[in-house]
């Protein structure tokens, strides 16, 4: 499979972990802090196609600059034009291989879809084998079929014909693979605490990534929701290029630490449901507040509601949770914190995290997207200008220069975030 490009999914939101049931009248793709419109901006027609989560890529790209690791300070967008990988410095790699933990591969694409420029990739070309078990090898009756993993062959309708569970691939953090609820929907149980294991692996700790596989099997017409068994098996990850102790490793974990706090609706409210047992964006009436496909489109925004602010706190506490693990990180690999914690400097960066989930409209919204971009970009160049030792109170972020955030991407009414989500006072200022 070497050489294999898996593309970024076309659809109104890109890149997605369950696309939308039948109460949505279109297909809408949802992942962990949700792939948007507006993320690759930019005319250049060489660059067509890339959209990424702004939370897992270019926040965390700021984040990593802000905790003391090198970043090309110059380059606005790492992915449009997209960074080679042999030219990235560290924020970048982290960057970058965190949300290829959704993406598998990232390339540019010509107008006509045609792969173009660098390629960053994850997955195992080199040793990769992989054969999904048959039902009565995991304790099930024999003559049901599979339902999970989502493979192109039990695809539930309506989701569109896409880039679903290849076991040839070696993509193995497929959002609908085996290992999905170890990169993407992070638990821990009885059978295994899974950003423990990966945290394990990338800090060098393990030699090997042994992680929780999830499989459902049913009768004809059933899907991944209505199966008839499930098992759950810690098994063997063929990692391949992902070695442990790397920046890959700990940017792989950064991304499962990161979707445990944007999928944390879902997971509180999941209870002790059997279909399946572990938690998962379904159509489930009873789910639909909190585990629906399309609920990403809630991580951004004003939160005028209980429920919309729930989602704006795993956006932020996402986000403040990267943090303080690159902090770690970076002084573990001898650099210097250029921001000592979300609350230095009066909570100056744990209100710009804030900010940049709150200032901007929805996923939906391709000015939102290219707001986001020139925010977090923002944020990178205001930590570069923090002076060693320096104290008091920092500006808040503003991106109005050049043009790169319109009105349309904004959020009105909300600069100071709203009841349901006070946002951080600013740094010397009295809030009544």
């Amino acid at each position: 499979m070497k050489g294999r490009v898996v593309r970024p999914w076309r659809a109104p939101i890109a890149a997605a972990l369950v696309i939308s049931a039948a109460s949505i009248s279109a297909p809408r793709l949802a992942v962990g802090y949700a792939g948007e419109a507006g993320s690759g901006d930019g005319p250049d027609a060489a660059y067509q196609g890339l959209a990424v989560s702004t939370h897992h890529t270019h926040l965390t790209r700021a984040l990593a600059y802000c905790a003391g690791f090198p970043a090309l300070t110059g380059h606005r967008n790492p992915i449009n034009p997209l960074v080679a990988p042999d030219a990235a410095q560290w924020a970048e790699r982290i960057a970058l291989n965190d949300e290829l933990t959704d993406q598998g591969t990232i390339t540019g694409q010509d107008a006509n879809g045609d792969p173009v420029g660098p390629v960053w990739t994850n997955l195992n070309t080199e040793d990769w084998s992989y054969t999904l078990p048959s039902a009565a090898a995991v304790g099930c009756a024999d003559d049901l079929t599979m339902v999970y993993p989502i493979t192109q062959s039990n695809v539930p309708p309506p989701i569109p014909n896409q880039a679903f569970f290849d076991p040839a691939s070696g993509f193995f953090t497929h959002r609908f693979g085996p290992w999905a609820g170890q990169f993407h929907f992070a638990q821990d149980d009885a059978l295994a605490d899974d950003l423990a294991v990966l945290r394990a692996f990338a800090f060098g700790e393990t030699e090997t990534l042994r992680a929780r596989s999830l499989y459902g099997f049913g009768a004809a017409g059933a899907n991944a929701w209505s199966g008839a068994c499930y098992d759950q098996r810690i098994e063997a990850v063929a990692t391949g290029a992902l070695e442990p102790g790397s920046v890959e490793a700990f940017a792989t974990y950064l991304h499962s630490l990161g979707d445990r706090y944007s999928h944390r609706m879902c997971r509180e409210h999941w209870l002790h449901r059997q279909t399946p047992p572990w938690y998962y964006h379904t159509s489930l009436a009873a789910l639909q507040e909190t585990c629906a496909f399309n609920d990403h489109a809630f991580e951004f925004g004003c939160p005028d509601t209980r429920r919309r602010a729930g989602f704006l706190e795993g956006t932020v506490q996402g986000g403040i949770a990267v943090f303080d693990e690159l902090l770690g990180y970076a002084l573990a690999n001898g650099f210097t914190p250029r921001v000592a914690s979300v609350d230095a400097h009066g909570g100056w960066l744990r209100r710009q995290i804030e900010r940049y989930a709150m200032s901007f409209r929805n996923n939906l919204t391709a000015d939102a997207g290219t707001c986001r971009v020139s925010f977090t970009y923002a944020l990178l160049q205001a930590c570069g200008a923090i002076q060693p030792g320096q104290t008091g109170c920092l500006p808040d972020v503003e991106v109005d220069a050049g043009g790169t955030c319109a009105a349309g991407g904004r959020t009105s009414g909300c600069d100071e975030g709203t009841a349901h989500f006070p946002m951080t006072p600013a740094c010397g200022s009295v809030r009544n």
